[in-house]
């Protein structure tokens, strides 16, 4: 039960951040409609429904991003929710190095770019060697995991591309009769979205130039919500790019 509750809360948080970040950013349509694709995808009710730590790491991974977006003065915020998502998942190490850059690329001197970058660390760093000490303490002499290069990528890099397929093109019947064609599916999917992606984001680059070129005749918030559209889409394909790396 406690799993079960777990799961459901997360999945409240992931679904009613994201509504609000793009509803924020684009129209309260477009957040429904968000809302409307996660639901009726199968990959996120497997997820969800499962023993596993995905669900708290997506929540952590969303509040993150509303963070990065909306906060960006305030790298803490973020740093406490990427700090969070370490603890859930090895994976989440990219959420705190995103943090970090997100922090140290804001306007500024460079000791305000490294003060910020520090303190948005400082939780994950403080978490760590907190869990660091409590492992070292209940393992024994026995490790459970080392710090270092374990190669044979190939295993990795197929469930990379498995999960892909199961969250963009799901196949629920797999076990009983594969889809056909699925992985040529995948790449058209995956191509629409970064077409879709690379749209937003031209899109918004236009609307920043033209309030740029006639300022008295914009209002202040058109502006406001242009920028947090910008930190919006920036925040999250750094997080991809860190998550990839």
């Amino acid at each position: 039960q406690s799993s079960r509750l777990v799961g459901a809360t997360s999945a409240l948080v992931i679904v009613v951040t994201l509504v609000l970040l793009v509803s924020d950013a684009a129209a309260p349509l477009a957040g429904i409609l968000l809302a409307v694709s996660l639901f009726a995808m199968s990959s996120m009710h497997e997820v969800h429904v499962s023993v596993l730590s995905e669900p708290l790491y997506l929540a952590f991974t969303v509040l993150t991003l509303a963070a990065m977006a909306r906060r960006p003065d305030r790298p803490l915020r973020a740093g406490i929710a990427a700090a969070l998502g370490a603890l859930t998942r090895y994976a989440g190490v990219s959420l705190v190095g995103a943090v970090a850059l997100w922090s140290f690329a804001r306007r500024g001197t460079l000791a305000m770019k490294i003060r910020r970058a520090v303190v948005a660390v400082a939780p994950a760093v403080v978490t760590q060697l907190l869990w660091l000490v409590r492992t070292k303490r209940v393992a024994g002499a026995q490790s459970i995991r080392k710090v270092a290069v374990y190669g044979d990528y190939g295993p990795s890099l197929k469930q990379a591309a498995a999960t892909l397929s199961a969250w963009l093109i799901p196949d629920p019947d797999a076990w009983q009769e594969p889809l056909p064609h699925r992985g040529a599916l995948t790449l058209a999917a995956g191509a629409l979205l970064v077409a879709i992606i690379a749209a937003g984001a031209s899109r918004l680059v236009r609307e920043r130039r033209s309030l740029a070129e006639a300022p008295a005749a914009a209002e202040p918030d058109d502006d406001r919500g242009v920028a947090f559209a910008t930190r919006l889409v920036m925040a999250g394909l750094l997080l991809i790019a860190c998550y990839l790396a």
